[in-house]
């Protein structure tokens, strides 16, 4: 066995602080096998002191070993170190990338350090480092954007094609981890999963009622949410899934309302004209799963309250494109629940462009920017004096999503993001930790800015639900619970409609598509078939669409959840969703308990937050 300068072996919790609170580990330390053979296990820390990155690297084999980033996974402008220890007990590494047609060079400038290494058994390790940012125009700049680690090795140190050893990982390079520490105490669970014959079209919203435990009779925390799914074919339909609470308007017994519901299969969410959910009471959004999305963990001084309501609305959004009959799918969330109560309640709010509002992103444009707004008034009446905590950001798009932001205005400064994700992949949407935590106050401005790309389709991709729509969307995890279980904005739909000749639109709840109402000659024509058929879109078009989308004005609402005031009939009544019918124009959509409203748009005159990064050469 040969080591060299190898006095750590596993990353030292001396780099970076460790906290540990109430069973919760949170701190800059992650590993896990990058293969499902488990050949390839990988733990990295971050040495902020130093500004670089530590791995610890172990693989099954006795030859080379290959490491690096890339944007987007493949080898095409990749980054990457190639290590080992030769047959005569020398350590070796190199700092190498890829150019376009996936050539290997090696790098003028070596900023790989390696740190140990060692052999035995038929097993490579390697300790090495290397800077966040080296300023190497052939090494990539490590920052909060999803990165892809690229590995790949052989079976001899001499280095041709390794074949199907290889692959890639995305994960979050520089973001904190929160790990649940080993103890000896099992804690409960509780399920909300719901099988469900999911029809036979591209896009199923479908709510079902859950209860909870009648054990439980008290209040207790979740601290851990995990994605259940019964088949992979579950897995590969499923495209997100909320859990939200549901709770009696005052002087209402919840039982009368929903127990009735907990044995009923369930219904479409939206787009149903016969409801029996009153999905209005069930908008204390508790947890949020995507494509690619993985468990979460708490901090470890806040738990979401659970207990005090008994029943909960499970939506999942199945995506069915093939239009396949006989799915009989489940899927759900499994939560991990205490009764040692935490100090901190967790709660969270949606901030989006509002989900029945109207954009349309031209066919075959790339970098087409949306923007949406939690303006000051909003915020005034959504946080409490004292504001709240932000721990955590979940973004989601569609398949056209590129590039997700999240800016923070305060007194006419733009802080820092608090949620930036440059290289956003749709199909790895995940809930990331924020360290440090973010406060926001009552009177703050948050715009949430989008980029799209839909040079994948020929058609215009416009806003909606379907999967082959898009949305902006992020969902902020915060202490301290707020009655608001939204933030949206929008652009009045005719403002865009008017770009193509377009009057009005109402939405058909079959096919779920936008139909013209007016004007007449266009009467009756899905709008889809307006926009990709009938609509030219020159460059002049096109830069008009660009350019209104972002400058302007949006109309702002923070719905409250539903009024204590407000009667049960009238409630029982009103069964669809999100929607604002005062901010759709005339779009036929039912309202939900709308708040004030406010005009608002991007704060331009506001001092915009940059970042340079300290490089000779730049």
């Amino acid at each position: 066995m040969i080591i060299l300068h190898f006095s750590v072996i596993v990353l030292a919790a001396v780099i970076s602080a460790v906290v540990a609170i109430d069973s919760v580990l949170m701190n800059y330390n992650d590993k896990q096998f990058m293969d499902s053979k488990r050949r390839y296990f990988v733990e990295w820390t971050v040495d902020w002191a130093q500004k670089e990155l530590i791995f610890n690297i172990s693989v099954a084999t006795s030859g080379w070993v290959g490491f690096g980033f890339s944007k987007d996974g493949t080898m095409k402008n990749g980054d990457m170190m190639i290590a080992g220890v030769s047959p005569d007990g020398k350590p070796y590494i190199t700092d190498s990338h890829t150019d376009c047609e996936r050539n290997l060079r090696t790098d003028s400038k070596q900023d790989w350090r390696l740190l140990g290494a060692g052999e035995d058994s038929g097993r490579t390790v390697l300790h090495v480092a290397r800077l966040i940012d080296t300023c190497d125009p052939n090494d990539y700049p490590i920052t909060e954007d999803m990165a892809s680690i690229i590995w790949a090795y052989g079976e001899t140190d001499v280095k041709k094609y390794h074949h199907d050893q290889r692959g890639r990982v995305r994960v979050f390079l520089l973001d904190p981890v929160v790990h649940a520490a080993p103890s000896s105490q099992v804690l409960p669970t509780w399920r909300a999963t719901k099988k469900v014959n999911v029809p036979a079209k591209e896009t199923t919203y479908w709510c079902s009622i859950h209860k909870i435990p009648g054990t439980i009779n008290r209040k207790h925390h979740f601290i851990e949410f995990h994605p259940v799914f019964g088949s992979q074919l579950a897995v590969d339909h499923v495209h997100h899934f909320l859990l939200w609470r549901c709770d009696a308007p005052q002087n209402a017994n919840a039982r009368t309302i929903f127990e009735q519901l907990v044995s009923y299969p369930g219904e479409e969410c939206y787009f149903n004209d016969h409801h029996r959910i009153p999905i209005q009471l069930c908008r204390t959004a508790t947890y949020g799963s995507a494509i690619g999305g993985q468990g979460v963990i708490l901090p470890g001084d806040v738990g979401v309250p659970f207990g005090e309501s008994k029943y909960y609305m499970l939506e999942v959004h199945f995506h069915n494109p093939e239009k396949i009959s006989g799915l009989f799918l489940e899927s759900g969330v499994e939560a991990v629940y205490t009764s040692k109560l935490r100090p901190y309640d967790g709660g969270a709010f949606l901030l989006s462009y509002d989900l029945f509002g109207f954009f349309m992103i031209p066919p075959g444009t790339q970098n087409f920017d949306v923007y949406s707004h939690c303006d000051s008034r909003c915020t005034s009446e959504m946080f409490p004096e004292q504001g709240i905590d932000v721990y955590a950001v979940q973004g989601h798009t569609h398949g056209s999503g590129r590039k997700i932001k999240l800016h923070h205005y305060r007194n006419g400064t733009e802080l820092p993001w608090i949620y930036k994700d440059y290289n956003f992949d749709w199909s790895f949407q995940v809930v990331r930790h924020l360290d440090p935590e973010r406060k926001l106050l009552p009177g703050d401005h948050l715009s949430l800015s989008c980029v799209y790309d839909d040079t994948w389709t020929n058609l215009t991709v416009v806003a909606g639900f379907s999967s082959l729509n898009e949305m902006c969307l992020v969902v902020v995890y915060h202490k301290t619970p707020i009655p608001y279980f939204s933030c949206s904005s929008l652009i009045p739909q005719e403002t865009v409609l008017g770009l193509v000749g377009v009057q009005n639109v109402t939405r058909d709840m079959i096919t779920q598509q936008n139909i013209v109402t007016s004007p007449t000659a266009l009467q009756g024509d899905p709008l889809a078939e307006v926009t990709d058929e009938q609509v030219y879109w020159s460059e002049k078009l096109r830069a008009a669409t660009a350019t209104l989308t972002v400058t302007s004005s949006q109309v702002v609402a923070c719905p409250i959840i539903t009024p204590p005031d407000e009667p049960l009939d009238t409630v029982l009544s009103l069964a669809r969703g999100y929607g604002d019918q005062t901010l759709m124009g005339t779009t036929s959509v039912p309202v939900l308990t709308p708040g004030p409203h406010s005009v608002s748009g991007f704060p331009y005159l506001n001092t915009q937050y940059s970042r340079t990064r300290n490089c000779p050469a730049y």
